[in-house]
């Protein structure tokens, strides 16, 4: 159906969308409750055609408002799609407006309208366009909703295969990959889509951090480049290049990239805390000691409570590779110990830290991995703990995960509690302990670190993960 000829908006209808559009451009006033209630007075000879009916579903959602019940927004919205139910797109946006009202209505209509029901008509409306890919958009955010990932990315991956350079749909298959940590899969989906023909500059951007996961140096700056010439700007650009150019062994182009945009040794603005620290990590990698080990121990000085613009994972990458320059470049075994404690007491160890310590002289024996969770209480002093991360001020205690190889239960506890006094104080507790894993030719010791997390989110608790 959808490939036949589209009949234009009657002028009723046309007219709630050019009265929506002023709202949006600042000409509010009395204009979204008139709207409102023009819209719930749309009645079912309004809409002329099946476009008429899928444009008033679209507005549907301004509806959801103390003014109306779910029910008569319930009501309203099938009296308006009732003549057009072999229209897919109809279908699926009724399917929509029935998932706000269930999610926003406390008036009881949750009995009677639940996911079920909305499901139904989300897959109905599949059967019926099978080739109109904003169906198959909406469908997937329902089943993403409703927690099944595995169904949400067959309606994703629908919407991209029909129309791959169309960026709202490569962006949303892609974001469901990157949150599941599958970056190389996000990365081809985006490279597809640029490959397709997609002009849209954060899809560029977006394959560039993708590959930057993957430590793929080269293809991040090649898409970097495409993001520039799309005429994308974004801040970060510089900062994934120096890490790039720093890592493809081509430190003078990074040093002379940083330098002239103003970043040196002696400076402390917050926001530009993560230039600073790559800026010291270059000028080891290029010898120039005193200025990187000034640089850097000012640098690596600054509360992590006051770095709010990078997530964990990407000030633990950083800060690794100041420990490695620290240690391997410098040799200043100081500077490398301080950066090392505070990367353990933050909660922001890389798994690659840690085999290290489970080699040498020591025998392999059969050993489980176990997963221990402790529980670290906290006093007046983590307000102004330097290794505090943004976020965490209001917590008086956290939960941390360890993982641990060990032939017990019993040593594994002991050595998550070993470990977790080097992060918090004394009197942290073992709150749980289970096998991961069947016994396994290893040395005792800790094999991850994983982040903090608050008790409430003690269901879906955080693993440490090396990446940006």
């Amino acid at each position: 159906m959808s490939g036949s000829a589209e009949p234009p908006l009657s002028p009723h209808v046309l007219a709630l969308h050019e009265q929506l559009e002023r709202i949006v451009e600042g000409d509010a006033g009395q204009a979204l409750p008139d709207l409102r209630q023009a819209l719930i007075r749309v009645t079912p000879n309004d809409a002329q055609h099946h476009r008429d009916a899928a444009a008033v579903l679209h507005l549907a959602g301004l509806l959801i408002d103390e003014n109306f019940t779910g029910s008569t927004i319930w009501s309203w919205a099938n009296s308006i799609a009732e003549p057009w139910q072999r229209h897919g797109a109809v279908v699926s946006l009724l399917a929509e407006v029935g998932n706000l009202v269930r999610l926003t209505d406390e008036s009881g209509q949750k009995e009677l309208l639940n996911a079920q029901v909305t499901e139904e008509l989300f897959r109905r409306s599949l059967q019926l366009e099978e080739t109109r890919p904003s169906n198959f958009l909406r469908a997937g955010d329902h089943f993403l909703r409703e927690g099944d990932a595995e169904e949400a990315e067959r309606c994703f991956a629908n919407a991209f295969r029909l129309e791959p350079d169309a960026a709202p749909y490569v962006a949303r298959l892609a974001e469901l990959f990157r949150d599941a940590g599958r970056f190389a899969d996000e990365l081809q989906v985006l490279e597809t889509s640029l490959e397709a023909g997609c002009q849209d500059s954060r899809i560029a951007f977006d394959a560039a951090v993708a590959a930057f996961e993957l430590q793929q140096f080269e293809t991040v700056l090649t898409h970097l480049d495409r993001f520039e010439d799309l005429g994308g700007v974004n801040d970060w650009v510089l900062y994934y290049r120096v890490v790039c150019e720093y890592e493809l062994a081509r430190p003078l182009e990074a040093l002379d990239r940083l330098e002239k945009h103003g970043i040196d040794e002696s400076g402390t603005r917050t926001q530009d805390w993560h230039l600073h620290v790559i800026h010291g990590v270059v000028l080891a990698r290029l010898g120039h000691h005193q200025r990187s080990e000034a640089g850097l121990r000012l640098a690596v000085s600054q509360p992590l409570h006051s770095v709010d613009h990078m997530s964990p994972a990407g000030i633990s990458s950083l800060l690794m590779r100041a420990m490695h320059a620290a240690r391997h470049d410098l040799n200043d075994p100081n500077l490398a110990s301080l950066i090392e404690r505070r990367l353990l007491r933050s909660g922001l160890m890389s798994d690659d830290y840690f085999p290290t310590l489970r080699t040498g002289e020591h025998a392999l024996q059969p050993q489980r991995l176990w997963e221990c969770v402790v529980r670290q209480p906290l006093d007046v002093s983590w307000q102004t703990d330097p290794d505090r991360l943004a976020g965490q001020s209001d917590w008086d205690c956290y939960l941390a995960e360890w993982g641990i190889f060990a032939e017990t239960a019993e040593e594994a506890s002991a050595l998550a509690l070993n470990w977790q006094v080097r992060c918090g104080s004394p009197d942290a507790s073992v709150v749980d302990v289970r096998p991961t894993s069947e016994p396994v030719p290893e040395v005792a010791g800790v094999a991850w670190q994983g982040y903090r997390f608050p008790p409430e989110e003690s269901d879906e608790p955080g693993r440490s993960v090396a990446g940006e």
